[in-house]
């Protein structure tokens, strides 16, 4: 087996590497002034025990009023608030992304429902966001029902 002049240089290289790794190891262990370094002796049962805090009593907390009978059913014109940390608009139901949406993110359903991959799909169309490039179009798109409630 030939060896190339780069490969040579590579062999030379990480000899002299372990060769110093090996040096500096046995430096540590037979001629280090740190090995003859008398031990610390154990002080931790010397720390005293930190006094217990009393605690507070909790304040129960005001609870909103349940909502009066079911939750409005989702439809055409209805208004919807992201529920997701993060929301996919798709083209199509299930199809490619267009933009997405952050929690708590308004729109208005405009068309649906449908179905796809077994989830039910609206199409919404959400306000402007104002990092887009393009202002002059909100983003329309097909939301699946789960990651969306009425507003």
């Amino acid at each position: 087996m030939k060896l190339t002049t780069l490969g040579s240089i590579t062999t030379c290289i990480i000899c002299v590497i372990i060769g110093f790794l090996f040096g500096l190891y046995w430096f540590i262990n037979h001629w280090s002034p740190l090995k003859d370094l008398p031990k610390l002796p154990d002080i931790t049962s010397q720390i005293p025990e930190l006094p217990k805090v009393p605690t507070l009593p909790t304040i129960p907390s005001k609870e909103e009023p349940a909502a009066v009978g079911p939750p409005k059913p989702l439809g055409i014109g209805s208004e919807i608030k992201v529920i997701a940390e993060l929301l996919n608009v798709r083209e199509v139901a299930g199809g490619i992304i267009l933009c997405t949406r952050t929690k708590d993110s308004i729109g208005k359903i405009i068309q649906g429902p449908g179905t796809k991959n077994g989830l039910t799909w609206w199409q919404v169309e959400f306000d402007r966001a104002w990092y887009k490039l393009r202002l002059d179009s909100p983003c329309v798109g097909w939301v699946a029902q789960p990651f969306i409630e009425n507003k």
